[in-house]
């Protein structure tokens, strides 16, 4: 989690003082909700998260390929996430 935040602060090399200290708040606060989910949370968070990334690729499969019947859109999905290239 802080790599992402780390990266974000890289990118943005003129955040101002202010921006700087809501972003280390937000960090802090989202630690803390994650810290109160638990193991169990975050797992059904991670699943949550897997399924809308499948979704989203499957609906984006069906508008660049309208031919594809849903048999094709589901293993092409399944090789995208197996394989990378998602």
């Amino acid at each position: 989690m802080t790599r992402r935040w780390d990266i974000l602060k890289a990118e943005n090399p003129k955040m101002l003082p202010e921006q700087e200290e809501h972003l280390a708040k937000a960090r802090e606060v989202e630690i803390e909700a994650l810290r109160r989910l638990g193991p169990g949370g975050r797992w059904a968070q991670a699943v949550q998260l897997n399924q809308m990334v499948r979704e989203l690729k499957a609906v984006g499969l069906r508008s660049a390929h309208p031919d594809w019947t849903e048999e094709q859109v589901e293993a092409k999905v399944r090789e995208l996430i197996l394989y990378g290239g998602c």
